[in-house]
């Protein structure tokens, strides 16, 4: 077997928790599709046994993934400010002091787009991060929430000191619709809020309590016939392999041909390989996808390979 077609699909540096790695092989010698499949199953485990990598949490999102999030709301001029100009104090760092006010009521504030800053992985040099930016509906939805609970002159309630004052946090459900809305901006990818919460009365994992799914990972999409495996052995806990038989496939002028998708829940290089002998990785040839560097590239693997 040998990959004539391969790619990682839709992966994003910021705030992700999977990365997908995508193989199609086209079989070069006369074994009964089944025969390949059998055979193909055994040096793809090993192959991915060698090849996985941990790594910090990260996102592969589609336009029309649907996914739930939470993280404080904030305005991009006091994130494209470094400073909060109500206070100070670093945005990136301390959202949790953003008052109400600032975010509600300042015009500078107001008159531009609104993101969900979520948690940072290790890896990045801020405590939070640039998750998500709002789209228009989204935004005034969320400040109407904000004035709801809040403490500003906007406000429901107007200034009332039993009322939340800084640090808005919400969970929502959403709609993916642009992955790179303003490149000029750097900006996250662009959602639409389907439901919303005010989420700090709301506990540790708001995702799972209030709409019973997993934080940040996108809800099961058609599986497109593929045949899924998960994987629970060590450092391949989370991780999927799954494989689709393409018969007379057009891609290889007619040929049948197996696609391997290969799914782990993080930031991480990710490998799948196949040895014709059955006997290891060694000689064997490894498609690798490394998302910092956006590159996937065909290896032919050596015995003491690092």
């Amino acid at each position: 077997l040998n990959p004539f077609h391969n790619k990682i699909r839709s992966l994003s540096e910021q705030a992700t928790t999977t990365t997908v790695l995508q193989v199609e092989y086209r079989a070069t010698t006369t074994t009964t599709t089944t025969m390949t499949i059998q055979k193909l199953w055994k040096q793809l485990f090993t192959g991915v046994s060698f090849l996985c990598l941990v790594l910090p949490p990260a996102l592969g999102l589609e336009v029309g993934d649907q996914l739930c999030v939470q993280g404080f709301i904030m305005d991009y001029f006091c994130i494209q400010n470094v400073n909060m100009i109500d206070n100070g104090r670093i945005t990136l760092e301390e959202p949790e002091l953003h008052t109400v006010h600032c975010l509600a009521d300042i015009g500078v504030c107001l008159e531009t787009e609104y993101e969900v800053l979520v948690e940072s992985t290790p890896m990045e040099s801020t405590a939070y991060s640039r998750g998500y930016r709002l789209d228009e509906d989204s935004k005034n939805d969320m400040l109407e929430l904000a004035r709801s609970v809040g403490s500003c002159s906007t406000c429901a309630n107007g200034y009332d000191n039993s009322m939340l004052n800084e640090g808005f946090k919400a969970v929502m459900m959403v709609t993916v619709l642009d992955l790179n809305p303003d490149d000029s901006q750097e900006a996250p990818p662009l959602v639409r809020v389907d439901n919303r919460r005010y989420s700090a009365p709301l506990g540790n994992d708001p995702c799972r309590s209030e709409f019973n799914v997993e934080e940040g990972v996108p809800l099961e999409q058609s599986t497109d016939d593929f045949q899924s495996v998960a994987l629970t052995g060590g450092s391949l806990l989370g991780s999927t392999l799954e494989t689709k038989i393409n018969l007379s496939d057009p891609n290889a002028n007619g040929q049948d041909t197996i696609t391997v998708r290969y799914t782990v829940p993080q930031l991480s290089w990710v490998g799948v390989g196949v040895n014709p002998s059955g006997t290891g990785m060694v000689n064997g040839e490894v498609v690798i996808g490394r998302p910092v560097e956006k590159t996937v590239l065909k290896y032919r693997m050596k015995a003491g390979a690092r």
